[in-house]
């Protein structure tokens, strides 16, 4: 696209000077009237010419920075709606974990519990059975006397 600006800006200089040494021609032309009719004409042709083809160029270097602009607009618009979509799905992501990590907390809360509980049956197993031991031991030495 630089480039074809860069050609368009080299016509544009060229048509530019073309245009000046024309303007000299025509000066120069306007002393010689044997032929300054034939020669105004071919300049008038080549400056329509010119001015048709600054036109076209012209035109094309419009279109060229709309599309451009159009580009770039819908890259913005494209990056907006990326983010967005990038967004949303790292909030659902944040949500899982979250709601991972609540749900494995309490899995290790009732584990917890439960090895608590069942090592509070055995401390209460272990008693029962050293107090029957105990008992035992009593009543046997109690026999013995």
């Amino acid at each position: 696209m630089s480039e074809r600006l860069d050609r368009i800006e080299a016509i544009l200089e060229r048509t530019a000077q073309r245009q000046e040494k024309q303007a000299e021609d025509i000066d120069t032309l306007l002393g010689v009237v044997a032929t300054n009719e034939r020669k105004v004409r071919d300049l008038t042709d080549k400056s329509k010419y010119n001015e048709q083809l600054f036109e076209v160029l012209r035109a094309e270097a419009q279109a060229d920075r709309d599309e451009t602009r159009r580009l770039f607009n819908d890259a913005v618009s494209q990056m907006e709606t990326d983010r967005e979509a990038l967004r949303a799905e790292a909030q659902a992501d944040r949500d899982e974990t979250r709601r991972l990590f609540d749900d494995a907390v309490k899995q290790m809360e009732a584990a917890r519990e439960a090895l608590q509980a069942e090592a509070q049956a055995d401390r209460d197993e272990t008693r029962r059975l050293f107090n029957d031991a105990v008992s035992q031991m009593e009543t046997d030495r109690e026999a013995l006397r």
